[in-house]
């Protein structure tokens, strides 16, 4: 929805919503319900800039019944290239003019991204394993997507050592996350040592966020900055990183250090 939000309310289970004790005023009306409608202006548009004025005065009570009109959908089943089986935990964007919707695959591999307006899309699928999946579709024209995903190729890893801020100490016990770019679901955890140390071998291919939690301290992603937004990507290839630190753990995995404060 587009405008300033002054009040909003959510409908009962039979449609109906009440916005109680509005100001004297003039005000547009919307209404969505995300990832199943499309946004609708009353009377029945799809623009703020189109909606109807509705002038509220002193003692009126008015009833303004709206229809909400479903979304588009796109959906498919996710299976892997090399063996054929469902690719469950996979994340499907599909995204454009300042918009993304997206699902999560089920454990049969299905998908369904719900609630879009039409347009010329990207698709993009992200799963832990597999190499990124990406195209281009106009939406409705096409409403099914199921691309075989080509698995990705094993590396040496991700390690690192946490600890606290200057003066650095070991933290043993903590744990580490690695998310794949993109996905709200982590795709690995470790546990460091006594000495702080962690690995991720053999890790996918792929590009990574990583944070780290340890009851009594505050949690930090990769860059000891507080947020994902803030945090720095780690692309991990086949090809061993100029900073290798070939002292502990797998000699070619790229070095994730993260230093959470003392509390």
């Amino acid at each position: 929805m587009t405008g300033t939000v002054v009040l909003q309310t959510t409908s009962g289970t039979d449609g109906r919503y009440t916005l109680p004790a509005v100001d004297d005023g003039s005000y547009n009306l919307g209404a969505t319900a995300n990832g199943t409608y499309l946004p609708v202006y009353y009377p029945n548009v799809a623009t703020n800039a189109a909606a109807q004025t509705i002038v509220v005065a002193h003692g009126s009570n008015l009833t303004l019944d709206q229809p909400l009109t479903p979304g588009y959908v796109l959906s498919g089943t996710l299976t892997s290239a090399a063996t054929g089986v469902p690719v469950s935990g996979a994340t499907v964007r599909v995204e454009g003019s300042g918009v993304l919707y997206q699902a999560i695959s089920d454990a049969a591999g299905h998908y369904a991204v719900t609630g879009m307006v039409a347009g010329t899309r990207t698709v993009t699928v992200l799963a832990y394993g597999y190499t990124t999946w990406t195209s281009t579709a106009i939406i409705p024209t096409v409403a099914a997507l199921s691309p075989a995903l080509s698995v990705a190729a094993t590396t040496a890893g991700i390690k690192g050592t946490i600890s606290t801020t200057a003066p650095y100490a070991p933290i043993a016990g903590a744990t580490v996350r690695l998310w794949l770019k993109g996905t709200a679901g982590i795709a690995a955890t470790a546990t460091t040592g006594a000495d702080g140390r962690y690995t991720f071998p053999a890790t996918p291919a792929g590009t990574y966020e990583l944070d780290v939690v340890k009851t009594g301290y505050p949690s930090r992603w990769f860059g000891d900055v507080a947020s994902r937004g803030s945090t720095v990507a780690l692309t991990v290839t086949t090809s061993c990183p100029g900073n290798a630190d070939p002292s502990s753990g797998p000699a070619c995995a790229l070095p994730a250090d993260v230093h959470l404060p003392r509390s």
